[in-house]
């Protein structure tokens, strides 16, 4: 089946709003980790924090 060309926006435009949370969340993520010092996080702030700004420097490095 061949998607029409309203069909085919509408993807794109459901994946762009994905990356787009994707990547603002870990960007707020690291002006967090930045701005707070460490010491006043919860570890499982840490973590997660971490792991966001992980995500970014893997797509940074694609």
């Amino acid at each position: 089946m061949i998607r029409s060309r309203e069909e085919r926006r509408s993807l794109l435009r459901e994946l762009a709003l994905t990356l787009s949370h994707e990547l603002g969340n870990a960007l707020v993520s690291l002006a967090t980790f930045r701005q707070v010092p460490e010491r006043q996080m919860a570890p499982e702030m840490i973590k997660s924090l971490k792991a966001d700004i992980g995500s970014l420097e893997r797509l940074n490095k694609r």
